[in-house]
């Protein structure tokens, strides 16, 4: 099973991260966690899937389906406080399709 710190590492592009930046690392509010996922699955990249990889994610987080860009099910990744959404907005390209900075 992948602990924390690789899911960590994996969301915000990198290898696994050391037990001090863990202890630093959060989770986002709900309300950005809502926003994100709203975002996810409005996205032409966004798909529904029956496998073990987004039954975890759903019964982990309540969010369905996953990001066919990332990899990764939609309520790991929106979850995450570091991880980043890889494509750019339609309206801006300065920002993510989470409408956060790049």
């Amino acid at each position: 099973m992948t602990d924390e710190r690789d899911l960590i590492g994996r969301a915000t592009g990198g290898g696994p991260v050391g037990v001090r930046a863990r202890s630093t690392v959060g989770l986002v509010p709900d309300e950005v966690f809502k926003e994100r996922t709203a975002a996810c699955l409005r996205c032409e990249f966004h798909a529904e899937a029956v496998d073990d990889r987004v039954l975890i994610g759903r019964a982990a987080t309540g969010s369905s389906g996953y990001c066919r860009r990332s990899g990764w099910t939609i309520g790991e990744k929106a979850r995450l406080a570091l991880a980043v959404c890889p494509e750019p907005s339609l309206d801006d390209d300065r920002l993510s399709r989470w409408g956060e900075l790049r």
